[in-house]
């Protein structure tokens, strides 16, 4: 399974704030298609961007691959966690 699809599946709603925010400030640069297809550490700095935008911390605790992913999926969870407290 790709990182994408993971992040799809185990915090829909907030991937899905991340969508609106891709397609409304980077869909120029590159389509969410390619993106979601690119390697994660092409991605990392856009996903890093979306949350800075939604007051959600990014904790890195290493720069190796895989804990830059478990650093993003956290990140998405916690904002998940957000938008249920919020609706």
């Amino acid at each position: 399974m790709s990182f994408i699809q993971l992040i799809k599946d185990t915090s829909p709603k907030s991937y899905h704030y991340f969508e609106l925010y891709y397609l409304e400030k980077r869909q120029k640069d590159i389509t969410l298609e390619i993106f979601e297809k690119l390697p994660f550490c092409f991605q990392l700095g856009v996903f890093m961007n979306f949350f800075n935008g939604v007051n959600t911390d990014v904790d890195i605790f290493s720069n190796e691959e895989k804990a830059l992913q478990e650093s993003i999926k956290e990140s998405f969870a916690q904002y998940e966690e957000y938008l249920f407290l919020d609706s």
